[in-house]
């Protein structure tokens, strides 16, 4: 499957060895496939490769496609998955604390995250971030547009873990002011409406 677009664009998942590759050096390459020939080309060859489970690999380039970018000498470390991307560092007032929840926590697939919050008349958002590479926003129904319950100084939320037991997540909480929590809304409708959730 080729790598998936939205707009101008693009994003994929790699993976850089296995448990014995720490240290090792890699290069990373974006190159593009300009005819529907070449794509065809390239997405047979991974189809064979995961049929038969074993992923040999180009040892070079291939013809039918032509490089871009590159970028050098990543080096791999020993964790297995890479940490997630910052968020935004804007400060909106008010203080929010998780109550339930801390720093290695093991926690089922569903669990109702609960906190506390003081000055601030801003919305609470809780999102979740899996192994995958993408941030997920709860909520108590996005299809309703129910998301987290705010009540006098406290506030929860049900967050989800997916089914992989033992995969590592990191949850954080946020203030959003009125037109970020709208733009958190219309994307979990829209998820919601195309069964989706896409992150």
């Amino acid at each position: 499957m080729k790598t998936p677009t939205t707009g101008h664009r693009w994003e994929t998942r790699i993976g850089l060895g296995n448990e014995t590759s720490t240290g090792e050096l890699y290069d990373i390459v974006l190159a593009v496939a300009e005819t529907p020939f070449e794509t065809e080309f390239i997405e047979t060859k991974l189809m064979a490769w995961c049929r038969d489970s074993d992923f040999p690999g180009f040892e070079q380039l291939p013809a039918e496609l032509t490089e871009v970018y590159r970028i050098k000498d990543i080096v791999r470390t020993e964790e297995r998955w890479a940490n997630a991307p910052k968020v935004s560092n804007a400060q909106l007032d008010g203080q929010i604390f998780i109550t339930n929840l801390s720093n290695g926590d093991t926690v089922g697939d569903r669990v109702i995250v609960t906190g506390t919050y003081q000055d601030t008349s801003d919305d609470i958002w809780v999102l979740v971030y899996p192994t995958f590479g993408r941030w997920y926003p709860q909520s108590s129904n996005a299809c309703d547009g129910v998301h987290t319950q705010q009540d006098a100084g406290t506030w929860e939320v049900p967050a989800l873990f997916g089914n992989d037991p033992g995969a590592p997540f990191d949850l954080i909480v946020v203030t959003a002011n009125a037109e970020a929590s709208a733009a958190f809304d219309r994307w979990q409708r829209t998820w919601c409406q195309s069964g989706f959730y896409r992150g």
